[in-house]
């Protein structure tokens, strides 16, 4: 007997996107903007043109300014590295820069940002790097977990804003025909089992990432069956709770937590850490700057947070690498020009006394030689 209704699985964090509808750049249910900005450049893709960028918990968006149909997309998934450096734009010359690098589909892009207030882009640079560093924190409100550290003691260790709604104990978990009995507990935001012989098999299954809840006769009997999303892994999850009411209450309930999670997804970015880590050096003229007011809402943990610009040297982007109308729509002209963060596979050597594959030393060093003392 099925219990589930369709539901469609979160993109928008996952996927590196150009020239979108302008419904897709839609916020989705659960997607929060804790800021933006306007008069920004994309220096790549849209060279002299003033855009919009806007920081949600799950991606940035740049939108061109005369033409919304011009825009980016840039899943907080796909990003791994924000940096700051000098760039050669269009509209105001030689300027610092946001840099973002991503990675989607085995391709590897580059994207610069830049804005033409020094304080105003220091503010930029901490607002994204902020929301990045809570996006990548707080994997487990948004990801399967498999064989992790769950528990704290004997109990379930909660994350924040979290409630345990029911714990069942006797669950037999028949994943591999195998059963193992264990305890499952049933919050607002994820569903956990473990077995109770051995803690670490377990697994923490959030409600966003089921596809569907069903209820099934299988050869061990009713089970409650839970199917999470192909991206996700694709994993079919039985449960056997006995006895049958039992069983049917514990499947209503997760049903019911599971549309809540849908309607109302919890990513898990509740506040931003690691501000102060920045010194407060926004300032023109003497005097301490103070950005205008924005007709959204901004939080307030990131209100009045600065960031030093580094100016360690300047990338100058040639004419024939800016974005064309034919390699713009598919991404061609954000792809990583950058030598930083190629590798060269020949560079690449096999040690055996670290068991890791390093850059090649030179002839007649080894790896414990690099530490010992003069």
């Amino acid at each position: 007997m099925s219990i589930s209704t369709s539901i469609n699985q979160i993109w928008q964090d996952n996927e590196v996107c150009f020239d979108i509808s302008k419904s897709a750049l839609q916020l989705c249910p659960g997607e929060i903007i804790f800021d933006h900005f306007n008069n920004i450049e994309d220096i790549k893709g849209s060279k002299g043109e003033s855009g919009t960028i806007t920081i949600t918990n799950l991606r940035v968006i740049w939108f061109s300014e005369k033409n919304i149909r011009r825009n980016i997309s840039i899943g907080q998934n796909c990003i791994f590295t924000v940096s700051s450096r000098s760039a050669q734009s269009k509209l105001m010359g030689s300027t610092q820069s946001l840099y973002l690098f991503a990675a989607y589909h085995q391709t590897r892009y580059e994207f610069i940002f830049t804005y033409p207030h020094k304080p105003e882009l220091g503010k930029l640079f901490i607002t994204v790097k902020s929301v990045h560093k809570a996006y990548s924190t707080s994997r487990i409100y948004r990801e399967i977990k498999i064989r992790g550290a769950l528990l704290n003691g004997s109990e379930l260790d909660l994350l924040p804003e979290e409630e345990i709604k029911e714990k069942i104990n006797g669950v037999c978990n028949l994943s591999n025909n195998i059963g193992n009995i264990g305890i499952m507990y049933i919050t607002n935001i994820r569903c956990v089992w473990h077995a109770i012989n051995n803690e670490s098999f377990n697994i923490s299954i959030p409600y966003i990432q089921i596809s569907e809840v069903k209820l099934k006769n299988t050869q061990y009997g009713n089970a409650l069956v839970l199917q999470t999303f192909s991206r996700t892994g694709g994993y079919l999850l039985g449960f056997r709770i006995d006895p049958l009411e039992l069983l049917k209450k514990s499947a209503k309930e997760i049903k019911s937590y599971w549309r809540i999670a849908n309607q109302k997804p919890n990513f898990g970015i509740i506040s931003l850490e690691g501000n102060e880590e920045y010194p407060d050096l926004m300032k023109t003229n003497g005097q301490e700057y103070t950005k205008p007011k924005p007709p959204i809402f901004v939080l307030p943990e990131i209100e009045n947070q600065n960031i030093i610009i580094n100016d360690d040297f300047e990338v100058d982007l040639q004419k024939d690498e800016y974005a064309t109308i034919e390699n713009r729509s598919n991404g061609d002209c954000y792809t990583e020009v950058s030598s930083i963060l190629k590798v060269n596979d020949d560079a690449i050597a096999w040690d055996p006394d670290l068991g890791l594959a390093i850059e090649k030393l030179s002839e007649g060093k080894n790896a414990f030689g690099l530490w010992k003392l003069i």
